[in-house]
């Protein structure tokens, strides 16, 4: 949770499985052997374009539930409906920003633990707000268990 920067991010391969199932999808709705061929070959052109987009607009949310939809309308029941599905709540970003400040102050020598504390304390604000429109619930909740700044990590 320390950086936002790949919290929603999806990889290529995620993308490139997604654009597979959209073209497997299209193609099992089509009823002749003819109509499948055609579908494919329309679909498939677009694949680029398609993948393109996922890298910078899709989330994981939105990929994971493409990835297990059964049809075509399953698949468009994922786009953005998933993406603010589990947005964690105001107290949990708090306890969040409470949660990294004492990690980080954990591995301070004692002198020095209060003032980088108080030092981090004027961000808990910012902390709290990107939390709340970026984090997901299972990112606070995996956070929140951390025992260091590397598990911290990890919850991205």
């Amino acid at each position: 949770m320390r950086s936002q920067r790949k919290s929603h991010k999806v990889s290529a391969l995620k993308c490139r499985a997604f654009t597979d199932k959209v073209v497997e999808l299209t193609v099992q709705e089509q009823s002749s052997d003819i109509a499948k061929d055609m579908a494919r070959g329309m679909i498939e052109a677009s694949v680029p374009e398609m993948q393109r987009d996922c890298l910078s607009k899709a989330t994981k949310m939105e990929i994971s539930c493409a990835l297990q939809a059964h049809s075509l309308e399953e698949l468009e029941l994922c786009e953005g409906k998933q993406a603010t599905a589990s947005r964690p709540s105001q107290v949990s970003c708090a306890a969040l920003a409470d949660k990294i400040i004492e990690l980080t102050v954990q591995d301070q020598p004692s002198e020095s633990a209060a003032i980088v504390a108080a030092s981090l304390s004027p961000l808990k604000p910012v902390i709290i707000n990107n939390c709340i429109s970026m984090g997901t619930e299972a990112e606070v909740s995996c956070a929140l268990r951390a025992k260091s700044l590397d598990d911290l990590d990890r919850c991205d």
